[in-house]
């Protein structure tokens, strides 16, 4: 079985593909995360590679790690929950939430995940809100 690790980069998509299909996803996926900023506070990228993988991670291997404080008695922002994880299934991104304390502060923890990327495997792999900076 092949051992993969998870590592912090700064690219979130593939910004130098060549097929215009690919080059659509990419502006999709940066077009989302900047339309609901409020999702996306303390927010950091990881891929998800094996570990005999050489050079960057695949589009399809990387995935958002945030730490928005606690909305859920907002209904203005539930509704904006709902909308921004319709258009991240319309470009195959799933969406993962729970409930953590980030700097001593009610909030929750959201992935934004890809295709490639084992849901499981990676909440054991992350660091903890407290870790995180």
């Amino acid at each position: 079985m092949e051992e993969y690790i998870v590592k912090e980069t700064t690219l979130w998509g593939d910004y130098n593909a060549r097929s215009l299909a690919k080059r659509l996803r990419y502006l999709k996926k940066q077009n989302v995360i900047i339309a609901y900023p409020w999702f996306m506070d303390h927010s950091t990228i990881y891929a998800y590679k094996p570990k005999t993988q050489r050079g960057p991670a695949r589009d399809s291997q990387q995935f958002i790690v945030a730490y928005p404080y606690s909305y859920t008695d907002n209904l203005e922002m539930m509704e904006k929950e709902k909308e921004f994880v319709k258009l991240l299934s319309e470009i195959e991104l799933r969406f993962y939430k729970e409930d953590c304390t980030f700097r001593g502060q009610p909030s929750h923890k959201i992935l934004i995940i890809d295709t490639d990327v084992d849901l499981t495997a990676v909440l054991s792999l992350i660091p903890r809100p407290n870790e995180s900076a």
